[in-house]
């Protein structure tokens, strides 16, 4: 089952954005969210769509190994 985040950490994914672009975006049919319950969620792999959709000759490295590198190691 694929990850889902809520928008305050999808904001944070997407470098730091107010919730508020994430919704415009979703409104105006730039971004896909998902919604769970009264939730909105976005999937990861929607996030990193979006992003090589706006910037298309820099591949992104995925969230999940992006987090990965920061953790620091013991």
């Amino acid at each position: 089952m694929e990850r889902l985040i809520n928008i305050k950490a999808a904001a944070r994914k997407l470098g730091g954005l107010s919730v508020w672009t994430l919704r415009m975006w979703v409104r105006d049919g730039k971004l896909k969210q998902t919604n769970v319950g009264r939730r909105t969620m976005f999937r990861e792999s929607d996030l990193e769509s979006f992003v090589e959709s706006q910037n298309p000759t820099h591949p992104v490295e995925s969230f999940a190994k992006a987090e990965r590198k920061q953790e620091p190691q013991t």
